[in-house]
């Protein structure tokens, strides 16, 4: 019955897997491929690769030199696992490969291996010498003749070495010798201590008879040299320090400045350190500094040892003092804070057809007229100015090509502001358009020059078609503008406009801003029905700088330095101070500030009381609450001084919750719930004929979790009789 079973069961499962492989499609009857395990060595043949095939798949045979194909494939291929095809079988006088016998080598054996090749055998082994038998063998009727060399150990001694050599400044670490060292006996090296490993190899063994291997070489060395938490070391070369090893020593800069020590220090013969350690202590700052009236100082606050503070004045002042100064290691400066005065120099004169500033310092042209020079000339401490005064020169005005029939006065070529030209005609003609013209201040001709025509021209109306006669006459007709010359501007004059001016065009000025203001003129000016500008010339000079500010104590500006006409400075208090005074400033055209820095004072406010379970910081501006506890309210409170409150109450800090807890079954929670917070506890009771499996009481943390993963509640474990064997178990 069983065996009937198992050929059942079978018949079943291959029942299944061909419904399977049928829903998959069918059963694979496609050839797998395998590799064929081992090929075919037919004798007294060669074997060579098939092209173009994958390896180990096909093989070509040829019989040897002096021996025919009998029977047998040319070609064997591997396919489904299994070489297809005949051993080939070769007849004739040669042989095949020489055999060799086991512990020998062939010396030498030409091929092809036909009848009479001979064959030369010797020991593989260095130690060993032949015993018996031949050491050649002989290709005869396709058999190697010859008996098999057999080779023994030879009878001399092994060689042995001499004790293991000790070389300078090193030890043996390990050795494995025997006595007297043989073939293959070691000894590992180490340097002494105190030296270190500069050439060499710290092993040597034993070679037939001598100890192979270059000797360790070790050199005195020091111990790595100390350096404090100010001091950063650069040494060449790195550790290990051989004698000759340099280190240089510097402080972490700013913050350090050096006491006493060395920066250099180098490997002495001996293994110590020449020099003494750096020793660095922590810069003290210095304090700010304030410019000089009608001055400027590079760069600003904050200072450190050894930062340099350079002072510079305005122009038409003189430095009077230190022109730099030193930030010294006990936080005190060099120089104290030079002045800057007017400079005491020869009274300039206005250049011929221009102006100069009133202090002497910048030179402008009249309309019309072009500055040869420097703009600018400053008094320099020698009471000598730095630039000569410059001239103006007329503007020049493009050249002029005389009217046919016509001439002009005076002929040019070159012509300059206010120069003014005549157009005079040849008799018998007429001047058609205007005479002079005149060379304009922004170096363009009042009009065109005009034509000259004869008199008695015939002209042909556009309209009719009709020709006429220009009658003779002295009459002098004026004929209305239509537009006005392009409007003159100076350097510091920008305009707004385009070409053609006609009557009705209208241009904007301005000064270029922020180093340009406007003292007089226009800023708009109309093209006019008489061919003129409204208005007057615009006129700009240049914007006297307005002196560094400091930050109030306990307060900040924006923005920094340099300041020209309109700048505003904006001054802000630290968080707890209250700003005494104007909170912006404006640079005036004179140089000066609108109104003075301001000053920051602590806040007048009452005093704040600690949160419950929290704490402020000593200023009563930062609220934090205790652990397992989360804030209720703003972190930060600031006094404002004018009326004496806070920008925000005291936060309250509430004890941080923890997730719910659901009651195992077969227990219940106590408290029950929902809503847990540090530091509740919650104890879990099981029902009656149930165990606690875990911790009660389980307590809500400070960081909102449990202290222990929720317990379980299982059944006592009862006592069962088993029906069938009568044993007694426990189970729960």
């Amino acid at each position: 019955m069983k065996f009937l079973h198992r050929v059942f069961v079978l018949l079943l499962m291959s029942t299944l897997v061909l419904e399977s492989e049928a829903g998959l499609g069918g059963i694979d009857r496609r050839p797998r491929r395998s590799v064929c395990m081992s090929r075919p060595y037919p004798a007294r043949a060669s074997m060579v690769p098939c092209m173009n095939r994958p390896t180990h798949t096909c093989y070509n045979y040829n019989c040897y030199p002096g021996c025919v194909r009998v029977t047998g494939s040319t070609t064997r291929t591997c396919r489904n696992g299994r070489w297809f095809g005949t051993d080939l079988v070769c007849k004739g006088s040669c042989c095949s490969s020489p055999p060799i016998p086991r512990g020998t080598m062939v010396e030498s054996c030409p091929s092809p291996y036909t009848d009479g090749a001979v064959c030369t055998y010797k020991c593989s082994r260095f130690w060993h010498i032949p015993d018996s038998g031949s050491t050649t063998k002989t290709c005869s009727n396709g058999v190697w003749t010859g008996t098999d060399l057999v080779c023994k150990l030879k009878k001399e001694p092994k060689p042995v070495c001499s004790a293991p050599p000790s070389p300078a400044n090193t030890r043996k670490k390990r050795c494995s010798l025997r006595s007297p060292p043989q073939q293959s006996d070691y000894c590992v090296y180490e340097c002494s201590p105190g030296y270190v490993q500069i050439a060499g190899i710290d092993f040597k063994s034993c070679s037939y008879g001598a100890w192979k291997g270059p000797d360790l070489v070790c050199v005195k060395s020091c111990p790595s040299p100390y350096t404090g938490d100010a001091v950063t070391k650069y040494c060449r070369p790195r550790a290990p320090f051989p004698v000759g090893a340099r280190c240089s020593f510097y402080c972490s800069y700013p913050l350090y400045i050096p006491v006493h020590g060395n920066t250099t220090r180098t490997c002495s013969n001996d293994g110590t350190w020449t020099g003494t350690p750096l020793f660095c202590i922590r810069a003290r700052p210095c304090q700010a500094l304030t410019s000089p009236t009608n001055g400027a100082q590079s760069p600003l606050a904050p200072y450190y040892f050894p930062a340099t503070v350079t002072f510079t004045c305005n122009p038409g002042y003189v430095l009077n003092g230190n022109e730099t100064t030193t930030c010294r290691p006990d936080g005190s400066w060099s120089n104290s804070t030079p002045t800057c005065t007017v400079g005491q120099c020869s009274t300039l004169t206005a250049p011929t057809n221009g102006a100069l500033t009133t202090f002497g310092v910048i030179f402008t042209c009249n309309s019309g007229y072009v500055r040869n020079g420097a703009e600018t000339s400053t008094c320099q401490a020698g009471g000598t100015w730095s630039n000569p005064v410059p001239t103006c020169t007329p503007r020049p005005c493009p050249g002029l090509t005389a009217p046919t029939n016509g001439a002009l006065s005076p002929t040019g070529p070159n012509y300059a502001y206010p120069n003014q030209v005549t157009v005079t005609y040849n008799s018998g003609c007429d001047l058609d358009g205007v005479s002079p013209v005149t060379c304009q201040a922004d170096g363009t001709w009042s009009n065109l020059v005009g034509t000259c025509r004869r008199y008695e021209e015939t002209t042909i109306m556009p309209e009719t078609g009709e020709t006429t006669v220009m009658p003779e006459t002295d009459e002098t007709t004026t004929m209305p503008k239509t537009g006005c010359p392009s409007p003159y501007t100076s350097d510091a004059v920008r305009k707004y406009c385009r070409p053609p001016f006609r009557v009705g065009a209208r241009c904007s000025f301005y000064c270029r801003n922020p180093w340009y203001i406007p003292v007089s003129g226009s800023i708009t000016r109309t093209c006019s029905n008489d061919g003129t500008w409204t208005g007057t010339l615009l006129v700009c000079i240049r914007a006297k700088p307005c002196q560094a500010l400091t930050s109030p104590t306990n307060g900040a500006q924006s923005p920094l330095a340099p300041y020209y006409i309109p700048a505003t400075v904006t001054f802000t208090c630290n968080p707890g101070y209250v700003l005494n005074g104007n909170e912006t400033t404006t640079c005036r055209p004179d140089g000066s500030w609108s109104n003075p820095t301001p000053t920051c004072t602590v806040g007048q406010c009452s005093t704040l009381t600690t949160p419950t379970n929290g704490a402020l910081t000593p200023v009563g501006v930062i609220f934090t609450c205790n652990p397992g506890y989360v804030r209720n309210g703003a972190e930060i409170s600031t006094c404002h001084g004018a009326d004496g409150s806070w920008s925000n109450p005291v936060p309250t800090c509430t004890p941080r919750p923890c997730p719910g807890l659901t009651a195992p079954t077969n227990g219940a929670l106590s408290p029950t719930g929902p809503n847990y917070a540090y530091p509740n506890q919650v104890t879990v009771t099981c029902n009656s004929g149930c165990d606690l499996d875990g911790v009660s009481p389980v307590t809500c943390q400070a960081d909102g979790t449990w202290s222990s993963p929720v317990v379980t509640c299982r059944r006592n474990k009862e006592t069962t009789i088993m029906p069938e064997t009568g044993v007694t178990t426990k189970h729960g």
